[in-house]
């Protein structure tokens, strides 16, 4: 799964790779990082992301921090306060005690401090073309469609073409878990009238098949 955001440790304490929505810091065994110490509450702070409101960042999410916890959670050494939110950017620093680093603080209770980091715009797969006449295909979100209509996240409007190119033609997603097999990382679903093909075999209207590099 492709990092939202990195946690990038200012401290002793390992990096987190904030990869799901929400994604929630804390000592309990159902949070998605977990920081064994009594300091920390068993929910201590959740990071979430909305596609309405906030400002993007480089990759065009949107984060909030929401203060879950008894002993603090600070945005740039501002603390939030128990069910307070606050929006995160590239660069600040988001700590479970006030010190922006370990050596910040004189007590020698590590303050799991963070900077926000966003990761470089990334595809989730690549369709290599094959012909000159058309363009690789880079795909970055799911579903997506390929097709003739205007909606399709990848419109074919090569005029030799079209009249045999379905409004959406084909659609590839992601799945949590491929079919079983080796190497599968995606699905094709084929909505087409006159066929889409996977080396060379027709998959027919309605039906998907895996995907492999």
């Amino acid at each position: 799964v492709m990092a939202m955001l990195f946690l990038r440790s200012l401290g002793k304490h390992s990096d987190v790779r904030v990869d799901r929505d929400p994604f929630i810091i804390g000592r309990t065994s159902g949070c998605q990082s977990r920081i064994q110490d009594g300091f920390v509450s068993q929910l201590h702070l959740r990071i979430r992301f909305s596609q309405s409101e906030g400002e993007s960042m480089a990759n065009g999410v949107k984060a909030f921090v929401d203060d879950l916890s008894r002993n603090g959670t600070f945005v740039n050494n501002i603390k939030l306060g128990v069910e307070t939110s606050m929006p995160l950017r590239a660069g600040d620093i988001l700590s479970l005690i006030r010190g922006h680093s370990d050596k910040d603080t004189s007590s020698s209770r590590p303050c799991y401090a963070y900077r926000v980091e966003v990761p470089a715009k990334t595809f989730k797969l690549v369709l290599l073309s094959l012909n000159s006449l058309y363009s690789d295909v880079h795909i970055e979100r799911e579903p997506f469609d390929v097709g003739s209509g205007r909606h399709c996240q990848a419109q074919i409007s090569e005029e030799r073409i079209k009249p045999y190119i379905s409004g959406s033609h084909f659609r590839i997603s992601f799945p949590d878990q491929c079919p079983p097999g080796k190497g599968e990382i995606a699905l094709i679903e084929d909505r087409s009238t006159n066929g889409t093909f996977v080396n060379a075999s027709k998959l027919g209207k309605g039906n998907t098949r895996s995907l492999r590099a």
